[in-house]
């Protein structure tokens, strides 16, 4: 093994020799294009990739820049997007990267693109770099024995669903239309199913991924268990994976749906929710959503429902137990003449949907996450703080804002034992909180002022927290701005481990240093 990766190392590196003499001669890039930093890299990669490195005016470059779910993102400009369509492709192009870093130093910064959903600045994308962009990755599909899913990264959970629940089968994945596979699961991920079957990346079977030195290799309970573990929550700071095979699960058609009410009604709501989060079983999944625009500039409340129980319509006809003191809440429209719910018999499909549904508008989004003990009294000071800290934004007719409570019961984070998470509970059942604010391009020049607001909001709220004895470490990835650190959270020694393994897998540190989105291990220890 180690003999074949040398001789394809020093292959490897006389081909990279080739190209970088002929873009030398011929010039890094077509005729008319600006040269940038990333110039003599895109170069590189175009000599040895061809037709899937594209430029900026490109019709797929314009394809993969406008993907971007947050507007933060869409209007970055990088200096070529490379849309690789095999682990082989993934693996030549990795090697450049690296042999080109040492070539022109700085100058071969790149980023790695999924889902592309993830709303700060440059998490997946990056100004006058390079971006791998994994849409074109194939997916191998459904095993013949149905027990796993291998798909791309890129894939959108809904696509998965919609291929599974015709078989009555689902995947621990995201909750929301549209999502990619890759971020969420490399983040943790919560799903309709976890309070049965855990995180979504606790499902997941094998990565594919591709390292620092092009080698690909499996990361599963048998090969490489320590990169395995540590990509579960790890982000992107181990590879570019490639494909990830998912465990399926049976499940058939559940009663869910959503219940609308007024911002007067929270506290019954919090102390509904209190109990809940103690009382949680197998199929319980709850969330509740405070959500104000700029054009209402009113809340409103929705509680999303879902019971995964196997037989439906028993759930419909009866109440789930659970939820029955929240179902007796009186519901009220969003809007004069619209439905006051929408429960029924759905699947992971159109649950998802429905709640993509809401989140179509393209803004700059700015997302957060925080986590406290299980107390009602906590969930009204953390909306009154945040109603006072969003003000002075209101005026913004774009404006939109949604704090969803979400229980982390002990039954949940107990099953987390072979992930990078840490000892989630140890800390008790939880909720966690996120905060989803959104702007449109008329409101760019306060990103600051809005990431300012927010930052402050956080740390006010996690003091108060911690004098009430309900601070929390827990920081869901998939939810975290760029000034959190949501690795660091994890404890000392669970960081230790993932540093350890990043050095086995990444010894010149590619990930930490040439990719700068996401959330980095490098001065979290």
């Amino acid at each position: 093994m180690f003999l074949s990766t040398l001789v394809q190392w020093v292959l490897g590196y006389h081909e990279l020799g080739q190209m970088l003499l002929a873009i030398h001669d011929d010039g890094h890039l077509e005729a008319g294009l600006l040269q940038t930093h990333a110039s003599n890299c895109c170069g590189a990669l175009h000599q040895a990739l061809g037709e899937t490195l594209c430029y900026p005016q490109d019709t797929y470059y314009q394809n993969s820049s406008s993907s971007y779910w947050s507007l933060k993102n869409v209007h970055v400009r990088p200096s070529c997007i490379l849309q690789p369509a095999s682990v082989e492709a993934v693996s030549k192009a990795t090697q450049i990267l690296a042999r080109g870093e040492k070539t022109w130093p700085g100058n071969c910064q790149f980023a790695i693109k999924s889902g592309g959903h993830t709303p700060f600045r440059e998490a997946a994308t990056l100004e006058d770099g390079i971006v791998v962009d994994l849409s074109q990755m194939p997916s191998e599909g459904l095993a013949d024995d149905q027990r796993s899913i291998t798909v791309s990264p890129a894939t959108k959970w809904d696509q998965i669903y919609e291929q599974l629940d015709p078989l009555n089968l689902t995947v621990v994945g995201g909750r929301v239309a549209g999502v990619g596979v890759g971020g969420l699961v490399l983040g943790c991920g919560i799903s309709y199913v976890s309070s049965k079957h855990g995180f979504a990346c606790d499902n997941v079977e094998n990565f594919q991924v591709v390292l620092s030195s092009g080698q690909i290799v499996n990361a599963n309970e048998n090969e490489h268990r320590d990169l395995w573990e540590a990509l579960r929550g790890g982000s992107n700071n181990y590879g570019i994976v490639t494909a990830i095979t998912l465990r399926t699960h049976s499940q058939g058609p559940f009663w869910g749906g959503q219940t609308f009410h007024r911002i007067e009604q929270r506290e019954h709501i919090f102390q509904r929710l209190e109990n809940l989060i103690e009382n949680y079983d197998q199929h319980t999944h709850f969330l509740t959503t405070m959500v104000i625009n700029g054009e209402m500039r009113s809340w409103f409340i929705g509680n999303s429902y879902q019971y995964t129980q196997s037989n439906p319509h028993v759930a419909l006809a009866s109440r789930p137990r659970p939820f029955e003191r929240l179902l007796d809440l009186k519901r009220h429209p969003v809007f004069p003449g619209t439905p006051t719910d929408s429960l029924r018999i759905g699947n992971m499909t159109s649950y998802s949907r429905e709640y993509a549904s809401l989140l179509k508008a393209k803004k700059r989004w700015t997302f957060a996450s925080i986590s406290f003990g299980n107390s009602a009294r906590m969930m009204e000071e953390f909306w009154q703080m945040t109603f006072k800290a969003v003000k002075p934004f209101l005026g913004i007719s774009s404006f939109q804002l949604s704090i969803s409570y979400q229980p982390i019961p002990t039954r949940l984070s107990s099953d987390t034992n072979m992930n990078s998470l840490g000892l989630l509970h140890s800390q008790g059942p939880m909720f966690n909180v996120h905060f989803a604010l959104g702007v449109g391009n008329e409101a760019a020049h306060l990103d600051d002022v809005i990431t300012s607001a927010v930052k402050a909001l956080f740390e006010k709220a996690e003091e108060i927290a911690s004098s009430w004895g309900l601070q929390r470490d827990y920081v869901q990835m998939t939810y975290a701005d760029g000034w959190q650190k949501p690795i660091q959270r994890r404890g000392n020694k669970v960081v230790k481990e993932m540093i350890e393994v990043s050095k086995k897998y990444d010894p010149e540190q590619m990930f930490q240093k040439q990719v700068r989105g996401g959330f980095k291990l490098i001065g979290e220890d």
